[in-house]
């Protein structure tokens, strides 16, 4: 029993053999077949690497274009260009001696002085009045040129040309008006030092401008505007005492401004 159950084993192990060889029994050795293999897939790394480095570097693009933008220097609107102003045209003797003061935040000019110079105040009818600067050896015809020269209305004829200027003094050119409102005995325009050494000179209180009137004594920016309110509002002053109706005049600035006003 056991050689019969061997051989049959054998047997089906030979026929088994043979199907391989050949099936169709045809007894040709068959060929392996060629399988076409599919490509391999994609690793998935790759994809989720790429993607957030794409961001990333978008991301960094953007914020290095706004911190760009942000930071590059530009002119700020508080910033002002200077211009220059050309100066108008004057006397002759104005454009080589003459040098303005310049005005400061309080309204007065500063001004570098020298022993010989002379700075004195150009008041009445002159068409720039103001602050001039001059030599110390000038005449009142030279500050009434440096500033500007005398209007259609001054009265040259009233005031001594000649006369030297003194450091610090009013020089003021009358109208015809002034000449007719004047007092006997009052002094309408700069005139040579005196025995005191200061120069004589009156404001007449009903046709002096702001600046005109900051000159006298003890008078500011706000009492100039208020004497000028009240001779437009009541009326021009008729008298010296009239100024007592002015609010901030008593009688110590009346005593001040005795003997240096006309109206």
């Amino acid at each position: 029993m056991p050689r019969h159950r061997e051989g049959l084993h054998r047997s089906d192990i030979t026929e088994a053999i043979d199907a391989t060889v050949d099936p169709k029994g045809s007894g040709e050795e068959l060929t392996d077949v060629e399988w076409e293999e599919a490509p391999p897939p994609a690793p998935l790394w790759r994809s989720r690497i790429l993607i957030p480095a794409v961001l990333m570097i978008a991301v960094v693009a953007v914020v290095w274009w706004t911190v760009s933008w942000l930071t590059t220097p530009g002119i700020s609107d508080s910033e002002t260009v200077p211009a220059s102003v050309p100066l108008s045209a004057g006397a002759a003797s104005a454009e080589s001696s003459v040098q303005r003061g310049s005005p400061t935040a309080d309204g007065s000019s500063e001004q570098a002085q020298s022993d010989d110079e002379a700075i004195v105040h150009v008041a009445g009818q002159v068409r720039t009045p103001g602050i001039v600067r001059l030599p110390a050896s000038s005449r009142v015809v030279d500050a009434v040129q440096a500033a500007g020269g005398p209007t259609d209305e001054a009265r040259l004829d009233l005031v001594n040309l000649a006369a030297p200027l003194t450091d610090g003094a009013q020089i003021l050119v009358p109208g015809s008006d002034d000449a007719a409102t004047s007092p006997p005995g009052t002094v309408p325009s700069g005139a040579a030092a005196g025995a005191g050494g200061a120069g004589a000179a009156t404001v007449n209180v009903n046709r002096a401008d702001a600046t005109a009137l900051e000159s006298l004594p003890g008078i500011g920016p706000a009492l100039a505007q208020r004497i000028i309110d009240h001779r437009e509002q009541v009326g021009p002053f008729g008298s010296f005492d009239d100024l007592d109706a002015v609010s901030g005049i008593g009688p110590a600035m009346l005593e001040r401004l005795d003997g240096l006003v006309s109206w």
